[in-house]
């Protein structure tokens, strides 16, 4: 077995399970098996992100510094702008999710997907509270008959919430995680939009431009 429980299967829920380390599976495939990961990257290149349960090592091309022939001063440099972009990642996901007009969440061109939009709404699911989410779904601007038919023949009410949404995203092509978080805001649950921005730029499936 190449996956590891993350997650144990409950009465609501099915088992979370991902690949074990030193192996990955690309998050937007269908994972029959995991991959092993390179061991290290070529020569004149180095490595830029390291492996992790949906990426494999990314290695990157580099030109050496004329002026340093022992690639020291190179060295350096990959590292710092390495670190820069991990603190600067690390900031802006908790960060709050609008701090002014111009600022926006888009998912990541690489993974967008079904899996990528079944995922971001479970986030969801997961985070607005039980008891407000059809007022929720309303705001958005499903009906109560449609409520009502997306609860039909589901016996979970995170199973039904999900379905909500999904019909939101299908039928009505109303899927605008900025507008979302924002109906969150009016609703007087502004935490609850900041939890799920930090979620969706953590798990790599959103980022934020502006």
């Amino acid at each position: 077995m190449d996956q590891e429980e993350m997650s144990p299967c409950t009465v609501t829920k099915n088992a979370i399970c991902q690949c074990r380390t030193g192996t990955y599976c690309h998050r937007n495939a269908t994972c029959n098996e995991c991959l092993l990961c390179r061991p290290s990257c070529p020569k004149e290149q180095v490595l830029q992100q390291t492996c992790s349960s949906t990426s494999d090592n990314v290695c990157v091309t580099v030109t050496p510094d004329p002026s340093d022939p022992s690639g020291l001063i190179l060295e350096q440099k990959i590292f710092t702008k390495c670190l820069k972009h991990k603190e600067a990642s690390e900031k802006d996901a908790e960060s709050p999710f609008l701090p002014h007009k111009s600022s926006k969440l888009y998912m990541k061109t690489d993974i967008i997907g079904d899996e990528a939009f079944t995922r971001t709404f479970r986030i969801f699911v997961d985070l607005v509270p039980a008891r407000i989410f059809e007022k929720f779904v309303l705001e958005l601007g499903l009906t109560n008959n449609e409520i009502n038919i997306a609860k039909q023949d589901i016996g979970f009410p995170e199973e039904q919430h999900l379905a909500m949404l999904l019909q939101l995203h299908r039928d009505h092509q109303r899927f605008d995680v900025n507008i979302w978080l924002s109906k969150l805001d009016s609703i007087r649950l502004e935490k609850v939009a900041q939890d799920i921005t930090i979620r969706l730029i953590k798990d790599g499936l959103f980022e934020r431009t502006g």
